[in-house]
């Protein structure tokens, strides 16, 4: 058992690191679209990809997770290829005939989409379709233990897509389509690097009694995995059906900035995860899990206060003549502690699923996004034609909110965890206050790093003040076994 769970543990630190490593490589594009593009051109490519993220869901109709349920029963290797053979074949045919579906409609979905051109359209499929053959041989690797192989083609991906995007859009000044034939052509090269995979677990097998079972299973996901993207990217297109494009690309640009709590909550999560589930059993494990959350929440506060009040100066810093991010998406700074403290509030949620998880009720979860998903809607559609930008921003805030709050509510019902209400209070109330201080700094144009440093230092002297943490007890969790 022990040696599992090594296992375990050495798969889940190669898939967060490549997945924080591949996102992070990402981030690298925004500076660099920023100083590249105009915000309406920005706009439309974080629209595309808006859709893109939603049809990726469609195409794939959950049969990743119905080949990886199958596969795992199968009791032969024969039988375990009939199941990846029927769920690729199936795959296939619905992503072919979802994308003849498409370009005959064309008309339609140019204007729904608000696409200027046919030849997005023709590429954003192009991907699409590339990215659904993928999903399986990708599933299949999981299944396979081949963890570092998975994280190396993923990430060799990415870098693919990076420089190409360099070449094309500095060197070659192809625009908006560079964006997109640098992905098309990172996601071929991913098909080629995993057909020794596709070839290898594939026979020709058309079971119809097979087939139902995968979808019976399968599709369920689908809403799912629906609620899951609208939690992240719905906002893109209704910003624009409110607004315009320019707002659009001001907004995704300074979305982009809440990277850094992003990342912190993907390494807390990969790492968190596994820790609850072997810890579960500890007489001490609820005390544990508490003082868990609380000194997660002051060090992704510490990382809100300090980069919502240094990430102006840190925009305007100068390489090469060009700016971090271009002048013209400066107004959008404003969102970003917004950002960052709905990224913190997806943080207080993965603390919450522990008891969801140890007690196995992970239907709240989906229950928790999907509500999620459709207050986003909500908010948006309230908030953008009042508030611009903002109103997105916090739209997406207030979903994160209340996903955290239901998933506490079910995780208390069923594993109850005794937190420590008065220092969480206390550190919500410090958190208000510095960013009430910081809009009045931001909104009066106080960029003086020194006034910015000696505000934000205070907060650590407030939290050690107030009594949140003491010195000793900090240090005895830090270095606690």
């Amino acid at each position: 058992m022990l040696e599992s769970l090594k296992k375990l543990a050495k798969e889940t630190a190669i898939y967060g690191i490549s997945s924080i490593l591949s996102r992070f490589l990402n981030f690298l594009l925004v500076p660099f679209y920023t100083n590249f593009f105009s915000a309406r051109d920005y706009g439309l490519i974080a629209n595309i990809y808006a859709y893109i993220a939603f049809l990726n869901v469609i195409f794939a109709f959950g049969m990743e997770s119905s080949y990886m349920k199958y596969s795992s029963l199968a009791e032969t290797e024969k039988e375990k290829k009939k199941i990846f053979s029927i769920a690729y074949l199936t795959i296939l045919v619905v992503s072919f005939i979802s994308i003849i579906f498409l370009i005959f409609s064309k008309d339609y979905f140019l204007v729904f989409f608000d696409l200027y051109e046919d030849k997005y359209l023709y590429y954003a499929l192009a991907i699409l379709f590339v990215d659904a053959l993928n999903v399986l041989p990708y599933a299949e690797l999981r299944m396979s233990s081949k963890a570092l192989f998975f994280a190396s083609t993923k990430s060799l991906n990415i870098f693919i897509n990076v420089l190409l995007n360099i070449l094309f859009i500095a060197v070659y000044n192809f625009g908006v389509e560079g964006v997109l034939l640098a992905n098309l052509i990172a996601s071929l090269s991913n098909l080629a690097i995993l057909l020794r995979t596709t070839i290898k677990s594939f026979i020709f097998s058309l079971n119809w009694v097979d087939l139902k079972k995968l979808l019976k299973f399968g599709l369920p996901y689908l809403p799912a995995g629906l609620a899951a993207i609208a939690l992240q990217v719905i906002d893109r297109p209704i910003l624009l059906k409110l607004a315009s494009m320019e707002k659009v690309g001001i907004y995704q640009a300074n979305y982009k900035l809440g990277v850094f709590m992003m990342l912190f909550v993907s390494m807390f999560q990969y790492a968190y995860q596994p820790f609850f589930l072997q810890r579960a059993k500890d007489k001490d494990a609820k005390e544990i899990f508490a003082n868990t959350l609380k000194y997660f929440l002051l060090a992704s506060s510490l990382i809100l206060i300090f980069l919502s009040y240094f990430i102006e100066n840190i925009c305007q810093i100068t390489i090469l003549g060009k700016s971090i991010i271009a002048k013209e998406y400066w107004t959008g700074l404003s969102i970003v502690p917004i950002v960052l403290l709905a990224y913190l509030f997806n943080g207080l949620y993965v603390n919450f699923t522990a008891g969801i998880f140890i007690k196995e009720k992970t239907i709240y979860s989906t229950i928790a996004t999907s509500i999620g998903a459709l207050s986003n809607i909500a908010f948006n559609f309230t908030l953008v034609p009042i508030y611009d930008i903002i109103g997105a921003a916090v739209a997406t805030l207030l979903s994160y909110m209340i996903m955290a709050l239901i998933l506490f509510f079910y995780s208390q019902k069923y594993y109850k965890i005794h937190y420590d209400y008065w220092n969480i209070f206390k550190i919500f109330f410090l958190i208000c206050a510095y960013l009430l201080l910081f809009y009045f700094l931001f909104y009066n144009k106080i960029q003086s790093i020194s006034i910015k440093f000696g505000v934000a230092i205070s907060y650590i002297f407030f939290v050690f003040f107030l009594k949140i943490v003491s010195y000793k007890k900090l240090k005895k969790f830090l270095t606690r076994e």
